[in-house]
């Protein structure tokens, strides 16, 4: 880094930008917390212990942390603060087993963003990815993984060379030992009875607009069937998987919308504030947070203060 970027860095990450600007909405995305001696840790996408213990002290003194429910749509929400939500994707155990006493101590809720065959299963596609070998790979790739370009992400190798349909979703099913990954259907029942909300992530994680129609229909409806049952009450928020413009479009958000869902999420590491609620077209943008530590966590706070992103 030069030294240029290194000081632009330095200032970024000064806490005095969220008392100048107001009235801005943050939902935050977590999906794994739990140590690198974890099965199914990984850099990309898990959050050690304690780090994600500093993480929420950090938020928690910059934000009122509220409800996923009430930050998209409550219109009056006092404008001299700035609010945050925090949302899990996958439906991890850890976030059952090491996520949650820490968020119950500090009464922060939080919401959980599930797939059915990680509940029915305990596994999904590319969470496979960090326990499998690469027969694996070649599978749902068909193609060696020896002829993936230098330059090419694994993962975007398989959605744009695989087909997203049944037969995919045979082929990512990999023999298992008894490690718990996800969490079941008693889990979801804890969380649920403690006033944790349900939103829906697709059935396997498909990337939406790479299936054919009846399969994206299967994807969307199908996993809304089933935590609807778990809920019992209709599931009104949906997070696009992976949640960058390129895994969906028009076509796929508004299956999501014929599907019953009201909100939706993308990825897209922005804020927003309470004049995109009055826009009944608008994706909500959710900013990932993995492994960064508090000061990196509060740069990227920062910059989504500075500029939007398309991404």
């Amino acid at each position: 880094m030069t030294p240029l970027k290194q000081v632009m860095k330095d200032v970024m990450s000064n806490r005095a930008f969220m008392r100048i600007f107001r009235g801005n909405r943050f939902i935050f995305l977590f999906h794994d917390v739990s140590n690198k001696d974890a099965v199914q840790y990984s850099d990309e996408y898990s959050t050690p212990i304690s780090l994600f213990e500093e993480q929420v002290d950090l938020l928690q003194h910059l934000f009122e942390i509220v409800p996923l429910e009430r930050i998209v749509a409550d219109k009056d929400m006092d404008n001299s603060k700035n609010y945050a939500a925090i949302t899990f994707d996958d439906g991890f155990y850890s976030v059952l087993e090491n996520a949650r006493p820490i968020l119950n101590k500090r009464e922060i809720p939080y919401t959980i963003f599930l797939n059915a065959a990680a509940i029915k299963d305990n596994q999904l596609w590319f969470s496979n990815l960090q326990l499998a070998e690469g027969k694996y790979r070649d599978k749902l790739l068909h193609i060696s993984h020896t002829e993936i370009g230098s330059n090419e992400d694994l993962v975007s190798a398989i959605y744009t060379r695989g087909k997203f349909d049944d037969n995919f979703r045979a082929e990512y099913k990999i023999p298992r030992n008894a490690k718990k990954i996800f969490m079941d259907f008693a889990d979801i029942a804890i969380l649920q009875e403690e006033g944790v909300l349900i939103g829906s992530h697709s059935y396997d994680h498909f990337v939406l607009n790479f299936c054919d129609d009846e399969t994206r229909r299967i994807q969307i409806e199908e996993n809304n069937e089933l935590l609807q049952k778990i809920a019992k009450q209709r599931i009104r928020h949906f997070a696009i998987p992976f949640g960058k413009k390129e895994h969906f479009d028009d076509i796929t958000i508004a299956a999501i919308k014929q599907a019953g869902h009201k909100y939706i999420y993308t990825s897209n590491p922005n804020k927003f504030t309470v004049e995109d609620l009055r826009n009944p077209n608008f994706l909500f943008p959710r900013i990932g947070i993995s492994n960064s530590t508090p000061n990196e966590l509060l740069f990227i706070i920062n910059r989504a203060l500075f500029k939007k992103y398309d991404l």
